[in-house]
């Protein structure tokens, strides 16, 4: 295995009394065995992995060659850096009082991220390491630099980059009444274990994601069309209109008839 931390091994502290700076960052390339990290509890800075080659698994979830991962402040960490064949992964923490706002504003806020040029993303991540590995100056600077323009060249959550599309695909069909073990069990997690990482990744279980589809299918077609409230709630996976009455209600606070009626 080949490894360099450019501000060493130690324990790094995230200041947040300065605008934006770069903790550490570094490459492990060539891995002879899988590489666990676990930190419950999380970090204080963020951090993004980038997979050049290889494939690291986030909470159960495969990112492979071209993604990343973005770590927030605080958020648990659980993943796997896979050994395989010529594999190599870069990361980089940061922090400061505008790092927040900047990731924010790239929209990659703890999420499973994609690079549309992956080339200009290793590209960039090689001069951020050179930048303390040769000692250029003013390398403070530079690798503040390199973090920017690989926040701006993050695609966040494009659809092909999802680790469950396949899923979201199925919850969003509602003809469909799939059930979550054999979405778990297509993914090769238990029960329990795709339902966490399904929620960590899209903020809602399965079935409350699948659940939020139908009602917002079923609040477009209310306002904009004259169906019979039965016909909408077998339109939207739902055979027992009583049934769909009291779910609707519950989303949205209001019966389908009188949901339509303000809608008018």
């Amino acid at each position: 295995m080949h490894a360099f931390f450019a501000k060493g091994t130690a324990a790094t502290k995230a200041d947040y009394n300065v605008p934006f700076l770069v903790n550490n960052c570094g490459y492990y390339r060539d891995l002879q065995k899988n590489l666990t990290v676990s930190r419950p509890k999380g970090r204080e800075d963020y951090q993004i992995i980038f997979v050049s080659r290889g494939t690291l698994i986030v909470s159960g979830a495969e990112i492979h060659a071209g993604g990343a991962y973005i770590f927030t402040p605080g958020q648990s960490q659980e993943y796997v850096y896979c050994a395989e064949n010529k594999c190599l992964y870069y990361w980089v923490h940061f922090c400061g009082y505008e790092s927040r706002k900047t990731v924010e504003d790239c929209g990659a806020k703890g999420c499973f991220s994609s690079f549309p040029d992956s080339s200009e993303a290793e590209r960039t991540f090689r001069l951020l390491i050179s930048a303390f590995e040769n000692n250029m100056p003013r390398s403070e600077l530079l690798s503040v630099g390199c973090v920017l323009t690989l926040l701006s060249l993050i695609t966040v959550k494009k659809a092909n980059a999802s680790p469950f599309r396949r899923a979201e695909v199925r919850l969003k069909d509602c003809r469909d009444d799939v059930k979550i073990s054999e979405l778990a069990e297509n993914y090769g997690m238990s029960e329990e274990h795709f339902i966490r990482s399904f929620k960590s990744y899209n903020g809602l279980t399965p079935r409350a994601y699948a659940l939020k589809f139908r009602m917002e299918q079923a609040k477009s077609l209310l306002s904009s069309s004259d169906m019979r409230i039965g016909d909408i709630s077998e339109a939207c996976g739902f055979y027992d209109a009583l049934y769909f009455s009291r779910a609707f209600k519950k989303y949205t606070g209001l019966s389908p008839r009188d949901y339509r009626r303000k809608s008018v």
